[in-house]
């Protein structure tokens, strides 16, 4: 399966996760995004976007220079888009 990707490494709450929104907006359902960040407010609107818009989060990692990396899989359904 291949991972989409989206960097927002720069940007502040909200941004990452209207950007994140916007590129679920087109993946299929059951889709795994990668969402790139380096503001530490995502670790808490992330889990909370995706609970509140039908995502499942997947948890994150920290890459080789200090970026999180968190993972989402794309739900289905009116609430996931």
């Amino acid at each position: 399966m291949t991972v989409a990707r989206v960097d927002t490494r720069g940007l502040y709450c909200p941004v990452p996760v209207l950007r994140t929104r916007d590129r679920l907006r087109g993946l299929s359902p059951g889709a795994i995004l990668e969402v790139v960040a380096d503001d530490p407010v995502v670790l808490t609107d992330m889990p909370l976007f995706c609970r509140s818009h039908g995502h499942e989060y997947l948890g994150h990692d920290r890459g080789p220079a200090g970026e999180l990396c968190l993972r989402i899989r794309k739900g289905g359904g009116a609430r996931g888009e």
